[in-house]
């Protein structure tokens, strides 16, 4: 009896310890049917080519502009490693990591008290997974401070938190403020038990053990000689500088009821799916303002509940969650939200398990399915359908992954478009590192990979490009990345300049991730550029926005705009002209270019008369001439009388702000434009080269 009793019980020990193993197989093997859906050519492409740079022997930083530390580049090695240099390594690690998110999570809260409740966790990394490495990388280092904090005055204890710390900052400056609010929390609100005091002496450690892990970076790029791009990289730029219209408002997603309603969004396939059960859209919406509410109420509420009932063990996954709320008030959304509430994962079943009421625990059930009830849904939905006619395999050496069909036809078609060499440099700028990653080809600058699409040093990426001059160049889009900035040009006027004067433009695409333009070097530099037509040539100062146009021209009538002219002197202009046909249409008219001083125009540089053939209702017109000498280098009046036949009318599209919310919208602040020389609170559509 004896032994089989003994028996049982080692049985029972062994099935315990593969529960873990067990509640992390499922979000495993659904995330490898998931995450192999979808690529974001911006976050994922930094990831993959970080991890590029790391496996062909480069530096980080020095390399790559990055603000994020190494760890996570190091953390898929193994993955290019296995599955060769394509985001399908990185789909695998995501599943992995998701895996290993579940099954630890659910050792750990069950080590807490949770009981079944535990299998909240696998369930939850289902409905919000992927799981990014450097939460879990958090919660891990929470762990370590619940288990060593309250370990009397054992000696060595705060070395294990210095180096746990240390390998929690290698994730960046947010994990290493983690890591500090971590410690501090579980040290503090652990106080209240005698066992839970942690003398001075072992701060100094923590210190140490904390210096210890980040010295050998450090003295590796003191003597690479990279230290202060490191410093500017990692630490200045995410405190000066990273913000703005990166930044999102918590309260305007959470009122945001059509962001939220939008089913299946992140997948980042380019497909339009839609609903597949009745009231999703409704129903997700309420799931995302609950986990919003719980995200601000529940780590108060923890809080709370540790100091009051002494519970220590708990303080650090509090304080963890706590320290969610800086991402929150940063990044305010569902993306970002859907990170944070791993560590609200942590705490609900250890929570909900304290309940003992039976309308609490029908509540809390209820309140789990209304909250990961839409994700989940979507998740085991995507896992499921992964032969729907929309979607199809690239099966580009690179990619390897499963995208929305014209999606992928539009990728396929820009990289064929690039014609690359197959081992010269490339930049693809802003914001899309995916695209050099997908090609395979070495970077063509370290100074310009960053999301945002700002430039670490443009004097330093156009030495760089002189140097070594990159064969393909291809632009993305600029509004909507950096406050204030709409083109290109503005988030690095030298960089652009280098640009316009060295490279033609080969074509313009677009696609379902935008417009692209594709440019190629010219080896004659400059004057080689000049030679070109206007539609191979980048512009220089451009406004696109068109709320409406200008009276109709005729005789004696004139519209004119102030721009600035760089790079060049002036030798074109591009109009969008409006024209009732019958096509074609036949228009004459003078242009004449004004110098200005002080804002006003002093000095009729050229006079030109112009033919131009319309066939369309609305067509962008190229007008092409002899560079006007003098022009290069500040600002001039682009004077356009009227058809001087009368014979044929036309109108200019342009920009004229409305009362009201618009009132105020300025998109070319260096100039304005005029109708019959009288101010007309307005900016013409317009290209200049």
């Amino acid at each position: 009896m004896k032994n089989g009793a003994a028996h049982s019980k080692s049985s029972n020990t062994t099935f315990y310890r593969l529960l873990p193993l067990l509640a992390g197989l499922l979000p495993l093997l659904v995330g490898l049917r998931v995450h192999i859906q979808g690529f974001n050519l911006m976050d994922d492409g930094l990831w993959l080519l970080g991890g590029r740079v790391l496996a062909g022997g480069g530096h980080l930083f020095r390399d790559l502009f990055s603000i994020y530390g190494p760890a996570r580049y190091v953390l898929i090695l193994p993955f290019l490693q296995i599955f060769g240099h394509s985001v399908l390594a990185l789909a695998v690690f995501k599943a992995v990591l998701d895996g290993v998110a579940a099954g630890f999570g659910f050792w750990l809260t069950r080590r807490l008290g949770a009981g079944r409740w535990a299998w909240l966790v696998p369930v939850g990394v289902l409905a919000l997974g992927p799981v990014y490495p450097r939460y879990v990388a958090a919660a891990v280092f929470a762990a370590v401070v619940a288990n060593q904090i309250p370990t009397g005055n054992r000696l060595g204890r705060g070395w294990v938190l210095g180096l746990a710390w240390g390998l929690l900052s290698l994730f960046g400056l947010d994990m290493m403020a983690y890591g500090a609010v971590i410690l501090l929390g579980g040290w503090f609100l652990g106080r209240r038990g005698a066992e839970n005091s942690l003398p001075g002496w072992s701060w100094l450690e923590v210190g140490g053990g904390w210096a210890l892990v980040l010295a050998p970076f450090a003295i590796a790029a003191i003597f690479k000689g990279y230290l202060g791009t490191v410093w500017w990289d990692t630490v200045v730029y995410p405190v000066t500088r990273f913000g703005g219209e990166m930044g999102r408002s918590w309260w305007a997603t959470f009122t945001s009821g059509e962001s939220l309603a939008e089913v299946f969004s992140g997948l980042n396939t380019g497909e339009s799916l839609t609903a597949f059960m009745p009231g999703q859209a409704a129903w997700r919406t309420l799931a995302w303002r609950l986990l919003f509410v719980l995200a601000w109420l529940l780590p108060a509420g923890t809080l709370w509940l540790v100091w009051r009932r002494q519970l220590g063990k708990l303080a650090p996954l509090a304080a963890l969650s706590l320290a969610g709320w800086s991402t929150l008030l940063g990044r305010g959304d569902t993306d970002h939200l859907r990170l944070i509430a791993w560590a609200l994962l942590l705490l609900l079943p250890v929570l909900l398990s304290r309940l003992r009421n039976r309308i609490g625990l029908v509540a809390a059930v209820l309140g789990c399915v209304l909250v990961l009830g839409p994700r989940l849904g979507e998740q085991l939905w995507l896992a499921t359908h992964l032969d729907r006619p929309t979607l199809s395999k690239w099966e580009r050496e690179t990619a390897r992954i499963h995208l929305g069909t014209e999606r992928q036809q539009g990728l396929e078609a820009l990289l064929n478009d690039t014609q690359w060499d197959g081992h010269s440099p490339v930049v693809a700028w802003p914001a899309q590192p995916g695209l050099v990653f997908l090609l395979d080809a070495p970077l063509g600058t370290s100074q310009m990979t960053l999301l945002a699409g700002e430039v670490r040093d443009p004097q330093q990426a156009v030495a760089a490009l002189q140097a070594d001059p990159a064969a393909v160049v291809v632009l993305g889009r600029s509004a909507g990345l950096v406050t204030g900035v709409r083109t290109v040009k503005a988030l690095a006027p030298e960089l652009y300049s280098h640009l316009r004067q060295n490279y033609s433009l080969s074509s313009s695409m677009q696609t379902p991730d935008g417009v692209f333009r594709i440019l190629h070097h010219q080896a004659g530099g400059e004057a080689a550029v000049r030679q070109l037509p206007l539609e191979k040539r980048l512009p220089g100062d451009t406004q696109f926005v068109r709320t409406g146009t200008t009276p109709v021209m005729g005789p004696g009538t004139s519209v004119a705009q102030i721009v600035q002219v760089s790079d060049f002197d002036l030798s074109g202009v591009a109009l969008l002209v409006g024209s009732p046909g019958p096509w074609p249409q036949q228009i004459s008219v003078t242009l004449r270019v004004v110098g200005v001083t002080d804002g006003r125009g002093d000095q009729l540089l050229a006079e030109i008369p112009l033919q131009i053939t319309l066939n369309e209702q609305i067509e962008r017109v190229g007008l092409s001439f002899d560079p006007v000498p003098g022009t290069v280098g500040g600002a001039i009046i682009l004077d356009l009388e009227g058809n001087t036949d009368g014979q044929s009318p036309f109108t200019l599209f342009w920009h004229q702000p409305k009362a009201g919310q618009d009132a105020n919208l300025d998109y070319y602040p260096d100039g304005q434009a005029f109708w019959n020389h009288q101010p007309a609170g307005a900016d013409l559509f317009f290209a200049v080269y």
